[in-house]
């Protein structure tokens, strides 16, 4: 082994530079605001059909709402029940809808 190969040998590899921000801890983020959820029980072309609708919803006993949205240019109106602070909350209502009046929905995050 000639002395040069002998120096590289013992030659240390440089150590890599940190930055200063790399020791930090990540900042906290912002929980996520709690979510809300609601039934949806249907969705009409005509405002008339959910109202009534509506009615048959409300005299079971469970607050809702007739919301009206844009899809694809035309108005739809959909019946949601009122909003729960969790999913088994609106599962509940959706059972007694079920059981009540024989209704179908979905349970859904409040957009």
């Amino acid at each position: 082994m000639c002395s040069s190969d002998l120096s590289k040998a013992e030659e240390k590899p440089a150590e890599k530079a940190v930055s200063p921000s790399a020791n930090k801890l990540a900042e906290p983020v912002a929980p996520k605001a709690a979510e809300a959820w609601v039934v949806q029980l249907g969705s009409f072309t005509t405002e008339s059909n959910a109202q009534t609708l509506l009615a048959q919803v409300q005299r079971a006993g469970v607050g809702a709402s007739v919301e009206r949205i844009e899809v694809k240019g035309s108005p739809v109106w959909r019946v949601v029940s009122d909003r729960y602070a969790t999913r088994a909350e609106a599962d509940a209502a959706l059972k007694l809808l079920k059981t009540r009046l024989n209704l179908g929905g979905m349970v859904r995050p409040v957009r």
